[in-house]
């Protein structure tokens, strides 16, 4: 089997030649050399003998927010993020890991009746587009592994 055959197989029930083995390289990833990563995960994940499972590469769908203003403002390990429309605003509020070098939401965005209202606006006038550059992710990959 393939790697890709064997990852489908397996997500959906069906026999494989033998267990697929794909590690998410999240945060140990982006530690790694520079060679390493330019080369990319895809020959990383080949290299040691896994079934390249690549996640978290971005979607196949552009979402556009005509209408909203998206402004940011950060501040040592704090950043508030502000979705302005006209009929009114959100903020969410992250704060910095250093363990995880990454950023978590700790203040959600909505959290009062109003909030829900923006947010209903937001998501009557957002605009969604397929990317189709996906595709051709998809197409080079082929049988080497799967993208999600």
């Amino acid at each position: 089997m393939t790697p890709k055959e064997r990852l489908l197989a397996a997500l959906t029930g069906q026999p494989v030649d033998r267990m697929p083995y794909s590690p998410f390289l999240a945060y140990w990833w982006e530690e790694q050399p520079k060679a390493r990563r330019d080369a990319g995960q895809l020959a990383f994940l080949t290299h040691i003998g896994a079934d390249p499972l690549l996640r978290g590469f971005g979607a196949a769908w552009k979402v556009d927010f005509p209408g909203v203003e998206i402004t940011q403002a950060t501040s040592q390990q704090r950043r508030v993020e502000t979705w302005q429309t006209p009929v009114g605003s959100l903020l969410l509020g992250y704060q910095y890991s250093p363990m995880g070098n990454t950023w978590f939401l700790k203040d959600h965005p909505v959290s009062t009746a109003e909030d829900l209202k923006v947010l209903q606006w937001i998501y009557e006038h957002a605009r969604i587009q397929y990317d189709a550059g996906v595709d051709a992710e998809v197409e080079r990959i082929g049988q080497d592994g799967l993208l999600l």
